[in-house]
This record gives C-alpha cells, structure tokens and sequence, in this order.
C-alpha cells in the first residue's frame, strides 16, 4: 500500500492501515526509538504507541509526509519516554555547547536552524540530521552514507561549529 492508500485507510478507520505502517516503515520506526532508548520492550512499546497517536490524529490530519510524521511521532514519544524513566539522553548533551538560552525565541531558533540546513551541502544535512533528529550513531550513519566513522564524526563537529556561529549572529 502507498501511504495515500495508507491515508485513506486510516480516513475509512481500517485497522490495516497500523499493519501497512508497520510492514513499510517498522524496521526504522524501531531503530529511532532504539537510538533514543535502551530497552527493546520500551522501543517496541514506543512503536506502538507512536502508531495509536497516528490513529488518533488521522483524520481528521492528513499529513503532506507520512512517513515523516510516523518518524517524528516515534521520536518524540521516544525522548518523553526516556525523559519520564530519568534517561540520559547523552546525544542532546552533545548539541549543548551549540545551545542558545532558554529566553530565546523557539519559532526564531527552529527558522535559523531551517535556514541553516538548507545552505549546507546535501551530504552534510543528511549527516547531521540522521544524528540529530533520527538520533542515529556514528557507525549507522557512516555505513549509511558510505563514509568513514571518522569522516561523520568531522562532519558533525565542524557543522555544529558552523551551526553555533549561526546561531549567535
């Protein structure tokens, strides 16, 4: 099924439309909540609570990007998940230094990162993407993209170097 006939299913409230969701994107569904948590029945728990948010909201939503908005429902009930067990969530301590105050601007934050993005080569927002919103390793990323760990590691670190530069102008 494509996610317009996913859509439309969920639209005709047809359970099959969690089952095409979970055969199509499962697989990566479970490797974001497995980058954010550390155990498997949280990530697998994750997973379906993400999908009954998605039944919940469509309709009457119907997103441009499905499969998106799947990613981002795993990965944000992934991060409350592991904020409410007290995890470590040691990937966000890494963006910390690039961090701007509390009292800055969230909509004017989220448009200088967007703006950001777009002006970086393609390979380095892929790159910076996969390990901060996909919350992905090193090793996934580099065997992903077909770089070297340390190549990704380089990458990042010069593109968050560049991202706070941004940020404090």
């Amino acid at each position: 099924m494509d996610d317009n006939m996913i859509i439309e299913a969920f639209f005709a409230r047809n359970e099959d439309a969690l089952q095409s969701l979970k055969e199509k994107y499962g697989a990566t569904c479970a490797r974001i909540a497995a980058n954010v948590l550390q155990d498997g029945r949280d990530v697998e728990e994750c997973v379906n609570d993400a999908l009954l948010k998605l039944w919940n909201a469509i309709p009457p939503l119907r997103p441009d990007n499905l499969r998106a908005y799947l990613y981002t429902a795993v990965r944000n009930t992934a991060i409350s998940r592991a904020r409410q067990a007290k995890h470590e969530l040691p990937l966000f301590d890494e963006l910390s230094d690039v961090a701007l105050s509390d009292s800055t601007d969230e909509v004017y934050v989220a448009e200088a990162l967007s703006r950001f993005l777009r002006g970086l080569p393609r390979m380095h927002r892929i790159i910076f993407v996969k390990r901060y919103y996909y919350c992905a390793s090193y090793a996934d990323i580099a065997n992903e993209c077909g770089k070297s760990e340390g190549t990704v590691k380089s990458i990042i670190s010069r593109t968050k170097e560049k991202l706070k530069k941004e940020l404090e102008r």
